[in-house]
């Protein structure tokens, strides 16, 4: 269990539970935990961060400063899960929400929203897509990975047997620190991407995108086009 210590100069007030819910008011974060159902897809939006927490129950530990919990909407579907904001215009507002699962399949963070682990993520299969300006960031072990990025970044570390890659639109990957057998790379229109591999690399760079490699892969098909490149890192 993840212990959060939050400092202030005056304690506001205190809420009670209420309805498998708990809120604490301190200073001007709002704390507010929400007890949830078993998910496996996650998907988060508008400037949300969000920390991935193994734990024995799901839930969400909503930490929220210069807006109200209740402009956070958390949405369930049979096994999906949606993390966002209210439609409204804020101002200075933060969210940061610790996520407590159990298994995780599919992850996509939108429009400026993040997504970080201190755990480890194990998956047979394992999908990531970042949009425009998120960030998703941890350590896996994977059979396969999915992962995509359009103006958005997706950052793994540990080990995969395969990956496919697909990038656009200034989009990055750096798997420099995540060894996998086969990899199957394409970027375009300045996307970048970083990979580790030991044993087959297919690689498609166009539009002036970057793909660079290490491990010393035994079979690279490259194919470039309009000042796309794909090399050895340095």
């Amino acid at each position: 269990m993840r212990q959060i210590l939050i400092s202030a100069l005056f304690i506001l007030m205190t809420l009670p539970l209420v309805a498998q819910e708990d809120e604490t008011a301190v200073g001007e974060i709002i704390i507010e935990t929400r007890q949830l159902a078993p998910f496996e897809t996650l998907r988060v939006a508008r400037g949300i961060n969000v920390t991935l927490v193994e734990g024995e129950k799901p839930k969400a530990e909503v930490h929220i400063m210069n807006a109200d919990p209740e402009d956070v909407l958390i949405e369930q579907s049979n096994k999906d899960l949606t993390i966002r904001m209210r439609t409204r215009i804020y101002r200075n507002m933060a969210v940061n929400v610790y996520l407590y699962y159990q298994n995780i399949k599919e992850i996509s963070a939108g429009t400026g929203g993040s997504v970080y682990s201190d755990d480890v993520i194990e998956a047979k299969r394992l999908v990531l897509d970042a949009g425009t300006d998120a960030s998703i960031q941890f350590e896996i072990e994977v059979d396969h990975l999915e992962a995509s990025a359009s103006a958005g970044r997706v950052e793994v570390m540990g080990t995969a047997n395969s990956i496919d890659v697909n990038l656009s639109t200034g989009g990055r990957f750096n798997g420099a620190n995540l060894e996998t057998k086969k990899a199957k790379v394409r970027a375009n229109t300045g996307a970048g991407a970083e990979v580790w591999v030991t044993e087959e690399l297919e690689a498609r760079a166009g539009s002036g995108a970057r793909i660079e490699y290490t491990g010393d892969p035994q079979k690279i098909e490259v194919r470039t086009s309009f000042g796309g490149r794909v090399q050895e890192m340095e």
